[in-house]
């Protein structure tokens, strides 16, 4: 099954983590689909995490307010 990372489509940070081989979770938008090494690196970190508008990609740093 997938792993998913589900972020807040306005401000771009993660809300929560979601891995479909342990939970049947209703559909949902603003999802990224994560490999087995990114859900080891960011699950796994106290830190913050958002997404990165215009790749898709995650970041640990705060974006800039005029990042979006």
């Amino acid at each position: 099954m997938t792993k998913y990372a589900y972020y807040d489509p306005e401000q771009f940070i993660i809300l929560d983590w979601m891995d479909t081989d342990l939970y049947n979770y209703p559909e949902r938008s603003s999802l990224i689909e994560l490999t087995d090494k990114q859900w080891q690196e960011y699950t796994n970190t106290n830190k913050n995490v958002w997404v990165n508008s215009e790749t898709l990609t995650l970041i640990t740093t705060q974006p800039p307010d005029d990042f979006y």
